[in-house]
């Protein structure tokens, strides 16, 4: 059924990924006053109104997109729970090579542009995808569960 728990931590899990696509992942200050965000778009570096392209991130561009479309989908399969186990599972993956990919940008782009990471709530949103991911599969699992044990009643 549509209106099961799972629903509600795959809706939060696409709409936290949303909202790193917006935001990035990383933002760093540097000694000289610039600042640089480590996101969807790339690695961009402030200017006077806006952010300019450093450098383009495509695996990181293709997972924070996956992630979104995938967890949304995953929540329209409902009368299918082995799929929608499966995707779920490929969220979670996905879900951990995003918190990957920030770990890795965290100790490699601050040594490149000589900055330094600033601590923020877009650092733990990756984290906080994987949670809503396992915790969706966990009440998938659950409702599995409780369909094998009526259908053993009959």
């Amino acid at each position: 059924m549509i209106q099961r728990i799972q629903t509600l931590w795959l809706l939060l899990s696409s709409v936290t990924a949303g909202i790193i696509i917006k935001w990035g992942i990383l933002k760093l200050v540097a000694k000289t006053g610039q600042y640089y965000l480590v996101g969807f778009a790339g690695i961009r570096m402030s200017g006077t109104d806006d952010y300019s392209l450093i450098s383009s991130l495509p695996v990181l561009e293709i997972v924070l997109i996956l992630i979104p479309l995938l967890s949304f989908f995953t929540i329209f399969l409902y009368k299918r729970r082995r799929a929608q186990k499966i995707l779920t599972l490929v969220v979670i993956i996905l879900a951990l090579m995003l918190l990957t990919l920030e770990v890795f940008f965290a100790v490699t782009v601050p040594g490149n542009y000589n900055a330094v990471i600033m601590p923020g709530v877009r650092m733990i949103l990756p984290a906080v995808i994987l949670i809503f991911s396992v915790l969706a599969y966990r009440g998938i699992r659950k409702d599995e569960n409780l369909i094998r044990s009526y259908e053993r009643l009959r």
